[in-house]
């Protein structure tokens, strides 16, 4: 059994064609789960990426369509940043995401009305 801190590490690099599936065999060399904060954009590009995380039995979060920073958008803005990055990760996993991490860190009180934030 495992003991000390429990460890999230923040992979700074973006996941992709290449690295995705690398990540996803270490991951599973250290029975390891993850969650894959994605950009819709990229998700609707390449979708079998996103559908890889989740067969392996790995979560995949909202890290909104196009990666603004949120503070400069309106409120509807913001939403659609996200509610355009949920739909593109829907249809690659057939899962709608719980998570969101906004880019940059860069939170609104938009961000948390009824979202988990990350």
């Amino acid at each position: 059994m495992r003991s000390g801190p429990l460890r999230c590490p923040d992979l700074r690099r973006r996941a992709g064609l290449r690295t995705t599936p690398q990540l996803l065999s270490i991951l599973e060399e250290k029975n390891a789960a993850a969650t894959f904060f994605m950009q819709g954009i990229n998700t609707s590009a390449n979708p079998g990426i996103a559908k890889q995380v989740t067969d392996a039995g790995h979560t995949v979060g909202n890290h909104t369509f196009s990666h603004p920073y949120l503070t400069r958008l309106s409120p509807a803005g913001v939403r659609n940043e996200i509610d355009r990055a949920g739909a593109a990760i829907r249809a690659a996993t057939g899962t709608a995401p719980t998570f969101m991490r906004p880019p940059y860190g860069a939170a609104t009180p938009v961000l948390f009305s009824g979202r988990p934030i990350v």
